[in-house]
């Protein structure tokens, strides 16, 4: 849930929520 939510926030992991869901959280995070 977490992860979506940040990932969703970012503009990355707006284009790839799946690829960048956990990449994205580490880089945000």
């Amino acid at each position: 849930p977490s992860t979506t939510t940040i990932a969703a926030r970012s503009p990355v992991g707006a284009r790839f929520p799946s690829a960048t869901s956990s990449t994205t959280t580490v880089v945000f995070r």
